[in-house]
């Protein structure tokens, strides 16, 4: 029995997806998540990735079809790229945010000893 290609089934149920335009949506999905990480948009990043990998598990439920490994491989290269950049503001993003938190901290050791030694 031969298998014709696969077909790459959308989550919404459609069977008839293409899966060329389906994977440029999901690099354009990660686009949008460093967009929204440049805009500090944090909570929105975490629930497009959560329906990122969501995605990516349904696509990749069956065979890509060989005559689009090529294209799917450029694209894997490019959400590589951009959750390379991603990661990197949010790594910069922690220090801020640890470098704010041992001010606060600072802030409230000095408030504490202050107000020890007040009369």
């Amino acid at each position: 029995m031969s298998a014709g290609p696969a077909t790459v089934r959308r989550p919404c149920g459609s069977d008839d997806a293409d899966p060329a335009a389906w994977f440029n949506a999901l690099v354009e999905l990660s686009r949008i998540m460093l967009d929204q990480a440049r805009a500090g948009h944090w909570d929105r990043v975490a629930e497009l990735e959560a329906g990122r990998q969501r995605q990516f598990e349904a696509f990749f439920s069956e065979p890509v079809p060989a005559a689009l490994t090529t294209s799917i491989g450029a694209g894997i290269r490019a959400i590589l790229d951009l959750d390379r950049q991603l990661i990197s503001l949010a790594k910069a993003g922690m220090e801020d945010l640890s470098a704010d938190l041992d001010r606060l901290r600072a802030g409230r050791r000095a408030r504490s000893a202050y107000a020890a030694a007040a009369p």
